[in-house]
């Protein structure tokens, strides 16, 4: 049971770790060019406020993998991946985003359902210890 225990909060980490990297890879660049007109679809804002929010949000995501991984504070990985799973789906299926086509739909739905998978991954850290 340990080994199921390890390897859910290893997915929940792998995974959040690897969505922050993402995001703070898209909000570096921005920043670093300079550019004002960085538009992401499925993500509340636009422009300077985006690139801000993407670098919030990275850092957030490293912070909570680090504590959860050092043991420090666990508690922060689940909230970040709650949030994270609601970002997503919000931005993709509430608000009228438009598909390019059904391959699109299935890879966007795999990512939804991945960052929902990482949030329950990410409750195992409230078991016992058995």
């Amino acid at each position: 049971m340990k080994f199921l225990r390890l390897l859910s909060t290893a997915y929940a980490n792998a995974y959040h770790f690897a969505v922050s990297a993402f995001l703070g890879g898209i909000g570096i660049v921005a920043w670093e060019s300079g550019t004002t007109s960085v538009k992401l679809e499925m993500l509340p804002w636009t422009g300077e406020e985006l690139v801000q929010w993407l670098l919030r949000i990275s850092a957030i995501g490293f912070i909570a993998c680090a504590l959860h991984a050092s043991g420090k504070f666990p508690y922060l990985l689940p909230v970040t991946s709650l949030a994270l799973a609601i970002l997503m789906f919000r931005g993709f299926f509430w608000l009228p985003f438009q598909f390019a086509d059904a391959e699109q739909f299935y890879w966007v739905a795999a990512l939804v359902a991945g960052a929902f998978g990482a949030f329950l991954s990410s409750l195992a850290i409230f078991r016992k210890n058995t």
